[in-house]
């Protein structure tokens, strides 16, 4: 809410209940055009009907009768609106773009990659059914999720191949669940963290809001100026290393039909269809990072890669090697594990200086980060795990 509406009512506690909730309720829902011109109306009936009862009543019981709260309700109302309409609040679009967001039903947007290997982006076209369930189509490959976010099917459209993946593991906590942006506004409520100015995109006046559901995982939000409608939501969260710099969800439209079909997780009729095999069950932070890593370094002679979050080097690797599909599984499961909790670290908190290290060498620190509590922990060359102080991390560093 914007804090000229808090003034008005910490400056009007002695409003009766039944008043206070009426004014919220004006201020919390979009203005019609002809409301101010309705309560003048109003209003003046009031006052023309307080002066004839003056003429009439006891001066004394005057105040207390029930139609002159109404006067004042009238009366609060009309200041309310009138300063909402001169000094609009562009708060109350990014809450009313969130609104409209929470009952969009199904719908279909574009999501843009935009990544550091090359200068255009790379295009998704995305589903979402009412239940949550999402379609995504890139580069001629579909796949299927449901509503955790989890894969269950992907194919190949030109080789008329099919993979079905079974539910994985249980989630153990919000850290590492899939990044959905469309879950994460829509629980966070109608008053963003910050006002980013306005922008014009494709031709549309534009306000921006920026939300930040950690220090690191920031979203631009940006509703058309005019029709309160979303217009864009820009992801700025990559864990350092990525290739990816930013995710950008546009065209957005809502309430659309879309064939249930659509987000079958069977294969298609026709397409040759496997099993995956099965993801090994979810492991602590730690302990993921120092298998993915055992995983990695098995297979390169005992060299460190050059990254933990561009996966590019791994995918070569296991592809040029003689390595058993289960192994490649769990060491794929294991690095797809990271990213959820790199994405929710803020970047000056954690670091990967695996780079030009191998196992044989001195005794190194690999991977460093602070916890929750603050404290710094550290993965060594030699796959040990220990708390370190400051004096050390600045030697790392």
């Amino acid at each position: 809410m914007n804090d000229k509406h808090s003034n008005f009512t910490s400056s009007h506690d002695d409003l009766e209940p039944q008043l206070e909730s009426a004014v919220w309720a004006v201020l919390s829902e979009p203005l019609p055009a002809d409301a101010i011109a309705r309560v003048k109306a109003q209003a003046l009936t009031l006052e023309n009907e307080a002066r004839r009862s003056v003429r009439t009543s006891n001066p004394l019981t005057f105040w207390n009768r029930p139609w002159i709260k109404l006067a004042t309700l009238a009366a609060c109302i009309f200041l309310v609106l009138g300063a909402t309409m001169m000094f609009p609040s562009s708060s109350n679009a990014f809450a009313q773009a969130i609104e409209r967001l929470k009952n969009a039903g199904a719908f279909r947007y574009k999501e843009l990659l935009y990544v550091t290997t090359q200068e255009k982006p790379i295009e998704i076209e995305v589903l979402v059914a009412d239940d949550g369930r999402e379609r995504k189509t890139m580069l001629g490959r579909v796949s299927i999720h449901d509503s955790s976010g989890q894969l269950r099917l992907a194919f190949d459209e030109a080789n008329k191949s099919a993979t079905v993946h079974e539910p994985m593991f249980s989630l153990l906590d919000e850290s590492d669940r899939q990044i959905k942006w469309l879950e994460r506004l829509k629980s966070y409520g109608k008053k963003p963290d910050k006002e980013l100015g306005t922008m014009k995109i494709e031709g549309r006046d534009c306000l921006g809001f920026e939300v930040k559901i950690t220090p690191s995982a920031v979203f631009a939000v940006w509703v058309d100026e005019k029709t309160n409608d979303l217009v864009q939501v820009e992801f700025m969260g990559m864990p350092k290393g990525s290739t990816v710099t930013k995710s950008v969800m546009k065209d957005f439209e809502f309430n659309v039909s879309l064939d249930p079909t659509l987000f079958s997780f069977d294969a298609p009729m026709g397409f040759e269809s496997t099993i995956a095999a099965k993801l090994p069950e979810l492991l602590p932070f730690e302990e993921s990072l120092i298998e993915a890593l055992k995983g990695y370094t098995d297979l390169s002679g005992g060299k460190f890669p050059k990254s933990i979050s561009d996966w590019g080097e791994w995918v070569v690797l296991m592809a040029e090697s003689d390595i058993a599909k289960e192994k490649m599984t769990t060491i794929s499961g294991r690095l797809g594990t990271l990213l959820p909790y790199l994405t929710f670290m803020p970047k000056d908190d954690y670091d990967y200086t695996g780079a030009g290290k191998a196992v044989s060498g001195k005794r190194a620190i690999v991977f460093w980060y602070r916890n929750p509590e603050k404290q710094l922990r550290a993965v060594f060359s030699d796959f040990t795990i220990s708390s370190i102080s400051e004096t050390e991390l600045v030697e790392v560093k």
